[in-house]
């Protein structure tokens, strides 16, 4: 009589299958993840290590809307067309920093250059590397596709790991170069860092595809049409006075001076607002008047939680300790990604060939074997 199979043996017929698509997945996508975790985490700090850089070089924020069109009008006579856009010295970064076309250029508190320099900096090459891969709009909508996959990686890791929950232990490293330490810790440093790591990879599918989740939160901060034919210099001490009167209480963050047929447009921030660069827009004409508005307090809840999402996957949140949380998941996936990927290339080239035997997989753990499948594992490596 032929015994049949239990059936708790039958419902786990998919993990096997689980744990495939996790390891190849983590395989394939483990130096890009470890790359975007370490970027990451050095860009959390970004406006500290440009303080340190700044050393004595200050111009102490000011909300002076006439002042503040001053220094617009002061750093546009110095560079005239290559300058792009300044952001004004706040809190976080206490200078007034231009964007030039090749370049950019630290402002006193009269818009004249202290600090002039030429190409990208280590700092501006990461913020570019991290936000599209150096590949504009296409690299954006890739890093959504990661984002996508480091999430479904994340929710079969907490399935293949329930089995074995209580083998958890509090290590972040390897007590050995041994596969099944490696193993461990990927499994180990991966479930504690889940909460965080969820956090950043669900905020970064946000980011990557704008175009496709902003119609989710029925909200639209597009300009339209507006006429972007200039008629000589502009004075900004007028229109940054009628912007800043229009969108009352909020600071003046930023002003991108547009280029080709972009229109000029200002940034304010709300003392509430986590956005450090604020969420109020001011859109001008060719010859400086106002085109559009749109103010975070006439925007409705759905637009003011889409605002909070880049602040959260930044660490831009009120309490400190969030960012330092953020810092902890970046560095535990850098380490999950290169242990996990270690250990499945080893047992790949242990094979000596990239395909999969029958009944075995990837990550296939001995907690989630048989004690017979171990003990004959076991005898076969002596």
């Amino acid at each position: 009589m032929i015994e049949e199979r239990p059936p708790q043996r039958a419902k786990r017929r998919w993990r096997p299958l689980l744990r495939s698509c996790h390891a190849w997945s983590g395989l394939v996508l483990s130096l890009l993840l470890a790359a975007m975790a370490t970027s990451g985490t050095v860009l959390l700090f970004k406006d500290d290590f440009r303080r340190l850089a700044l050393g004595a070089t200050t111009a102490h924020p000011t909300g002076d809307s006439q002042r503040l069109g001053g220094i617009a009008n002061a750093a546009k006579a110095r560079f005239g067309d290559d300058l792009r856009s300044i952001r004004f010295a706040s809190t976080d970064l206490p200078v007034h920093e231009a964007v030039l076309a090749n370049g950019g250029a630290y402002l006193d508190a009269d818009g004249r250059a202290v600090r002039i320099w030429t190409g990208k900096r280590p700092l501006d090459l990461l913020v570019e590397f991290h936000h599209n891969l150096f590949l504009a709009e296409a690299g954006r909508a890739a890093l959504g596709v990661v984002a996508t996959f480091l999430t479904v990686m994340i929710v079969s890791g907490l399935i293949l790991w329930w089995p074995v929950r209580r083998t958890w232990r509090a290590r972040a490293w390897p007590r050995s170069a041994r596969r099944k330490e490696m193993i461990a810790v990927h499994r180990d440093v991966g479930v504690l860092i889940t909460p965080i790591l969820l956090i950043t990879a669900l905020t970064g599918i946000v980011i990557s595809w704008p175009a496709l989740i902003q119609p989710l939160f029925d909200f639209s901060r597009k300009p339209g049409v507006i006429d972007t034919r200039s008629a000589g210099s502009v004075d900004w001490r007028g229109p940054l006075q009628s912007a800043s009167a229009a969108v009352p209480g909020a600071a003046i963050r930023s002003l991108n001076f547009g280029t080709g047929n972009k229109p000029k447009l200002l940034r304010l921030r709300h003392p509430e607002e986590w956005n450090s660069q604020g969420l109020s827009f001011v859109w001008f004409d060719g010859v400086g008047k106002i085109a559009k508005i749109t103010d975070t307090h006439s925007e409705r809840r759905s637009a003011h939680a889409y605002g909070m999402i880049f602040p959260i996957h930044s660490g831009q949140t009120p309490q400190p300790l969030f960012r330092i949380l953020l810092a902890i998941s970046g560095i535990g996936l850098l380490l999950i990604s290169l242990f996990g990927a270690t250990a499945f290339a080893r047992k790949l080239s242990a094979k000596g060939h990239l395909g999969l035997q029958s009944g075995r997989s990837p990550c296939d753990h001995p907690e989630t074997r048989s004690p017979s499948s171990v003990s004959l594992r076991q005898t076969e490596r002596s």
